[in-house]
């Protein structure tokens, strides 16, 4: 498992240390548009199949998931729960050299808990590498977090000053 992560950590290193002739564009790379159909139409198995066998992923809701079946089975545990609303990706962009892939932005997703209720909205930030393998763009390490709310205390001392 430190292997993987040290990979995608490298992998990302590489991918932000690129030649001039790799230059960062505006919008989602080609790997995010089908994650962003797939994720809206809660297929787990369309999600996982995004991932390389190996990959990596760190979800928002989890510490990771690691391969493509715990991948499956963490989006699989969101979607059983939710039915999702809208997935709205901006800020984002990426930058491509032969086959490898790094793009990053922020995510909103919307919610719709399947017992009912007010739809949850959750708003983050996304960096994921992809390789083109055998043809195919696959993810290999997939980071999604939330930012934790401000400190209480922290406020309150920077509103005094």
């Amino acid at each position: 498992m430190r292997t993987r992560l040290i990979a995608g950590c490298l992998a990302t290193a590489l991918v932000l240390s690129m030649s001039a002739a790799a230059i960062a564009e505006d919008g989602i790379n080609p790997i995010g548009e089908h994650f962003i159909k797939a994720f809206k139409a809660g297929d787990a198995d369309a999600v996982a199949a995004l991932y390389a066998p190996d990959a990596v992923s760190y979800p928002p809701d989890a510490m990771e998931a690691v391969g493509r079946d715990a991948i499956r089975e963490s989006w699989g545990g969101l979607f059983k729960t939710y039915n999702v609303q809208d997935l709205i990706i901006s800020n984002a962009h990426h930058e491509t050299e032969s086959t490898l892939s790094c793009a990053w932005g922020y995510f909103k997703m919307i919610l719709v808990p399947k017992a009912g209720g007010d739809p949850v909205t959750m708003e983050g930030r996304f960096t994921d590498v992809a390789r083109k393998i055998d043809g195919q763009w696959q993810y290999l390490n997939d980071h999604a977090s939330v930012p934790l709310p401000p400190n209480e205390e922290t406020t309150e001392a920077d509103d005094t000053q």
